[in-house]
C-alpha cells in the first residue's frame, strides 16, 4: 500500500489506510483551540546557518523583514547573521533557503528580552 501524504501518526491519527478527502475531513477538530492564549511564547527555537552551504543569496534576511521581524541581517561577505532578540523562531528562512543551508536549531531555549525590555 503506497504511504499517504497525511500520515505519519499513530491510533486515530494515522490517515494511511484513507481513500478520500472526505474519510479524514474534521477529524482533526478536536485539536483547534479557539484562542491563541494557549500557544506557548517563551521559549523559542532559533534558526542554524550551515555556513559551508550558504551561497549568500538574501533570501533569508529578505523573507525576514517581509515577515516584520528583521532578525537576519548579511555580513559584508552576504552571510547570514541573526539578532536573537529579535527571532520569534518562524523558520521562514529555513523555507526559503536554495540550499538548504539554514536548519532548524538543536534546543529550545527562554526567549530573549527585546532590547528596551531588559533591565541594566
Amino acid at each position: 500500500m503506497r504511504q499517504s501524504p497525511i500520515s505519519g501518526g499513530s491510533g486515530s491519527n494515522d490517515f494511511s489506510s484513507s481513500r478520500s478527502v472526505n474519510e479524514v475531513r474534521g477529524l482533526a477538530l478536536d485539536s483547534i483551540s479557539e484562542t491563541t492564549d494557549v500557544l506557548e511564547r517563551d521559549t523559542v527555537v532559533f534558526p542554524r546557518f550551515l555556513r559551508e552551504k550558504c551561497i549568500g543569496c538574501g533570501r533569508c534576511a529578505v523573507s525576514c523583514a517581509d515577515g516584520g521581524h528583521q532578525a537576519i541581517r548579511l555580513t559584508e561577505d552576504r552571510r547570514p547573521l541573526l539578532d536573537g532578540s529579535k527571532c520569534v523562531g518562524c523558520h521562514l528562512c529555513v523555507l526559503v533557503c536554495p540550499q538548504r543551508a539554514i536548519v532548524s536549531g538543536r534546543k529550545r531555549i527562554a526567549k530573549p528580552k527585546p532590547p528596551e525590555e531588559r533591565e541594566n
